[in-house]
């Protein structure tokens, strides 16, 4: 993956993936123009990894009613939806959350400038545990229209908190990690299991929660397209084009170059 993203002037050669250097604040130099974006990522095939041979996943009870379409569509279609492999979670041998890989699709409290976040910091004298599992129950599926799946808890403690959120048409599985720590932060890591960008979807669930537990009088900072420009310039990617190099095989003869793939269910009506 690393030739395939050096290839494209993405990162330096005879380099490990990391992150572009681009200048900050008033003043400086602007980031440089993105040409073609879209197409060069798509001819690396780097939109989505094709995954084959992924189990569906199964929806969780507090997705919307249209879910159920959505599953109903894709197996009469004849394909599956895509939850992803879970990665290593829980803390790293230095006490955090894991850092975020290269790709544009992961905010973390450890890593890089181009996915740190800042840890959050509850109220003083409040229960941070309680006030998460409260901000993460009422989450709405769906809302700025992404995990419409719904959630479900996978693992909570008196200072860590696992869940998973689904995407509604696909079925595809993102990670969210709380770990409180012992001075008192929270660090925070949310994360796409499958693709190179995310279409937004984490930066617009970390918000809301975040937004959620500043209600509560928490410092929880939201994430912005000047403190992340690149993550933001790239959601100028359509739905359409994060989905087709995940497609199935029959749709999707060349994962390589997913602009030209069709869409399972408009493939199998047209077909009859």
């Amino acid at each position: 993956m690393a030739t395939l993203v050096t290839a494209l002037g993405m990162i330096p050669s005879n380099a490990s993936p990391s992150r572009p250097t681009i200048a900050r604040g008033d003043g400086v130099p602007p980031m440089p123009k993105i040409y073609d974006r879209r197409r060069r990522l798509a001819a690396a095939g780097l939109l989505s990894t094709f995954v084959a041979g992924l189990h569906p996943a199964n929806a969780f009870e507090n997705g919307i009613n249209e879910m159920a379409q959505y599953r109903t569509q894709a197996k009469l279609a004849g394909w599956s939806t895509y939850p992803g492999t879970q990665p290593m979670l829980g803390l790293q041998g230095n006490g955090k959350l894991a850092s975020c890989n290269y790709e544009l699709n992961c905010f973390s409290t450890s890593g890089d400038d181009s996915h740190l976040l800042k840890q959050w910091r509850p109220k003083a004298g409040s229960n941070a545990m309680g006030d998460l599992m409260e901000a993460v129950k009422a989450y709405p599926p769906f809302q700025a229209r992404i995990d419409g799946g719904g959630f479900k808890i996978i693992t909570a403690s008196s200072d860590y908190l696992y869940v998973q959120f689904e995407s509604l048409r696909k079925g595809f599985i993102d990670d969210v990690e709380f770990a409180i720590t012992q001075a008192g932060g929270v660090q925070v890591r949310s994360s796409s299991r499958i693709g190179y960008l995310d279409l937004g979807v984490n930066a617009k669930r970390l918000n809301w929660i975040s937004a959620s537990l500043r209600d509560k009088g928490w410092t929880a900072p939201v994430i912005t397209k000047e403190d992340y420009p690149e993550y933001f310039q790239l959601l100028n990617f359509t739905y359409d084009d994060y989905i087709r190099s995940v497609l199935s095989p029959q749709t999707c003869p060349s994962p390589s170059d997913p602009l030209n793939c069709l869409d399972p269910i408009t493939a199998k009506t047209k077909t009859g």
